[in-house]
């Protein structure tokens, strides 16, 4: 994938984004696990399993080269798939801003993706037990999970 063309659609969500800061890039990942998975969009990358939900080493690989600074705010040129960007970015930008929202959001719905056949309950533990940050949130991650069925995102 061209490394500026992920850069002008993060720029749709993120004006001034960088790839500085370790928040930008889980937002990065957070943003186009959803775009591809939540919202049929798919732009080339897969995501798998890890520390902080779904990841793409590829796509950190084409950030680092992207030219954010300079790259325009892009679009999908109209029709159907510029019509999803638009509904997703009403999905993503509530939450934007809240790592913890989106790190939750997506690995719930990366595990519900990767095992269809466990339960709710499984899925809350393995995001609990993913590391310290998320121990003893089962009620958030539990909402969480609720807010994505309500958007028929899981």
């Amino acid at each position: 994938m061209n490394p500026n063309i992920v850069a002008g659609l993060v720029k749709r969500a993120y004006p001034n984004f960088d790839m500085f800061s370790f928040n930008n890039r889980l937002r990065l990942q957070k943003f186009v696990y959803f775009l591809q998975h939540g919202f049929d969009l798919n732009i080339g990358y897969e995501f798998s399993w890890y520390t902080y939900g779904p990841y793409c080493m590829e796509l950190t690989k084409d950030a680092f080269q992207a030219d954010f600074a300079n790259t325009p705010q892009i679009k999908f040129g109209g029709g159907e798939a510029e019509k999803k960007f638009e509904t997703f970015l009403l999905f993503f930008n509530r939450k934007k801003e809240d790592n913890r929202w989106l790190e939750i959001a997506s690995s719930a719905h990366l595990l519900s993706r990767l095992f269809p056949k466990i339960d709710e309950k499984e899925i809350v533990s393995i995001i609990e037990n993913k590391h310290s940050n998320f121990k003893g949130r089962e009620k958030e991650i539990k909402a969480i999970m609720r807010e994505l069925k309500e958007l028929r995102l899981m």
